[in-house]
């Protein structure tokens, strides 16, 4: 007979938390990257366009228990701004990773319709960590 095991609402909560504390930087990617749990940061090609800058993950509120018994916590919105593209850009999606050894990816995000950013203005990006018990 298996032991039974659960990890509580709170410890989910707790769990996130203590993930939330880790500093991460979030770039976008440009390329149709194929994703693998093996991926580096060189499987990705981040947009050349002026003003171009990766934005760090450090704003995480307290995590909650959602009606579903899940933990979450949502990232306040992060907005990559442009402006004056002379030609289309499109992106692939965003790729998160340790700003202390930047090969080091930690989760990508590739978006089921790929965004097309021309002219002048942002993307915005919401990010949400969860946590759930399997059984």
């Amino acid at each position: 007979m298996a032991d039974e095991r659960i990890v509580t609402d709170a410890g989910e909560r707790k769990a996130l938390d203590k993930i939330a504390e880790i500093t991460r930087r979030m770039a976008l990617f440009i390329n149709d990257a194929t994703l693998s749990a093996s991926n580096v940061i060189g499987d990705f090609t981040k947009p050349g366009y002026a003003g171009y800058a990766d934005q760090t993950l450090d704003s995480w509120p307290a995590a909650s228990t959602l009606g579903t018994g899940e933990a979450s916590c949502t990232h306040p919105n992060v907005t990559f701004a442009y402006s004056g593209l002379v030609s289309s850009v499109t992106v692939y999606g965003l790729v998160i990773f340790d700003p202390s050894d930047s090969n080091v990816v930690i989760e990508v995000v590739k978006y089921e319709t790929p965004v097309t950013l021309s002219g002048t203005g942002t993307h915005i990006v919401t990010h949400s960590l969860t946590a759930a018990s399997a059984e």
